[in-house]
């Protein structure tokens, strides 16, 4: 049943979720990118570039700003559906009441093992007690023949 779960084919083709979540990353990834070059191009000194190269840093530090914004939504968004998909998937494949079955057979288990214990302590026990008696009883067996003998 694991198997079933680590193959993405078989729940790419339940939940089309995947792709929005693939594309989600990529868009993430295209987004950092951009923000990364972006802020190589502004990183020059104020004082060497012209008031249009000024305003065009201006105009590239809102959209880096934008860009941040947009990647952070991103990492939510792509939280969100990640904790979707988790959900949908425990929900399909019954994961958590599967987990609490083989938990709760274990531990009928575990019990079933311990009275099995106990009933062979009492039964060594018992066999230790019976043991004892029959040998005390051909002692006395033995003793009483050596009376008898004795006698005749």
């Amino acid at each position: 049943m694991l198997s079933n779960l680590s193959s993405t084919n078989i729940i790419n083709t339940k939940y089309n979720d995947i792709e929005i979540y693939k594309d989600t990353v990529k868009t993430m990834l295209k987004l950092k990118k951009n923000i990364n070059q972006l802020k190589k191009i502004n990183n020059y000194s104020e004082n060497d570039l012209s008031i249009e190269d000024n305003i065009m840093i201006l105009k590239n530090q809102k959209k880096i700003n934008h860009l941040e914004n947009s990647f952070a939504e991103s990492l939510i968004l792509l939280s969100i559906i990640k904790k979707e998909l988790e959900k949908n998937i425990l929900k399909k494949y019954n994961i958590e009441n599967i987990a609490r079955e083989i938990i709760e057979e274990e531990n009928h288990t575990k019990q079933k093992i311990d009275t099995i214990e106990k009933t062979h302590k009492n039964i060594d026990s018992y066999m230790n007690i019976i043991s004892k008696n029959y040998y005390k009883q051909i002692l006395q067996e033995d003793d009483q023949k050596v009376i008898m003998k004795k006698k005749f």
